[in-house]
């Protein structure tokens, strides 16, 4: 088999494969445009993405927290100086219903 017999041979699988490529499609719409006229759906409902919901906002009330005084969970060492992001023990603490005042370093 010589180059130019083969190449012919890929051209014509390469076409039949566009060919099929191109009934599937075809086929593909016709069930689409099925669909949408059976549900009644309209193509700002397909090309829409959907709005992701909010973060969950945080239910602890840190307001009574003030900066320049340090809390502490009075057990071990943790220790909060008002500024950044609320550790985990301070989170739990006030989910246990302590206070600012309960917390506070002495």
């Amino acid at each position: 088999m010589d180059f130019q017999s083969a190449i012919n041979q890929m051209k014509a699988k390469e076409e039949a494969l566009a060919k099929e490529k191109d009934q599937l499609k075809g086929a593909a719409l016709n069930q689409i445009r099925e669909l949408v006229a059976l549900f009644g759906i309209s193509s700002a409902e397909i090309f829409t993405t959907p709005k992701k919901p909010a973060a969950a906002k945080s239910t602890v009330d840190y307001s009574a927290f003030e900066v320049g005084k340090t809390y502490s969970d009075g057990v071990k060492t943790y220790k909060f100086a008002s500024k950044g992001k609320r550790p985990d023990w301070l989170k739990k603490a006030i989910e246990e219903g302590k206070t600012a005042k309960d917390l506070i370093t002495k």
